[in-house]
């Protein structure tokens, strides 16, 4: 199972330089999961950039095509008490921004619920640092991002 954050799912949306990594990842045939939060985030992001670049609108209406596509197939985890509570009780998660211990306690609690294996495709460098620090693998294809 692959975890995705929006770093991931926006920059294959946002054609940056990891664009091409993170469609390979979307590709990926096993199940992809987040947290409920990506549903918010990457909206937000896109709307934001598109206000930042007004002379491209198709580009950005394309990518919010694209990012209600792939919603479709992404496993959305919205159980905020137990990771609310792990994240409480877990002072590993408090090496990141609040976001990121949210993604990384959805990961790490949903593979302890799941009992498979969870790799964490993020190109955000704490997000990853605090995956690895609480045992989770990363996405190969994410894990030596520059972020």
């Amino acid at each position: 199972m692959i975890y995705l954050d929006s770093s991931v799912l926006l920059a294959a949306y946002l054609d940056e330089a990891l664009g091409e990594r993170a469609r390979t990842v979307l590709a990926d045939r096993r199940p992809k999961v987040s947290s409920w939060l990506v549903s918010v985030e990457v909206p937000v992001v896109l709307h934001r950039a598109m206000a930042q670049r007004p002379a491209e609108p198709a580009r950005f209406v394309r990518a919010l095509a694209d990012w209600d596509r792939d919603m479709v197939s992404l496993n959305l985890y919205a159980e905020t008490f137990a990771i609310t509570r792990l994240v409480r009780a877990d002072d590993r998660f408090s090496r990141c921004r609040s976001l990121d211990a949210i993604h990384a306690a959805t990961a790490f609690h949903l593979r302890s619920i799941l009992g498979l294996r969870v790799e964490v495709a993020t190109f955000d460098r704490r997000l990853a640092e605090t995956a690895v620090h609480v045992g989770l693998p990363l996405h190969p294809l994410t894990a030596d991002a520059p972020n």
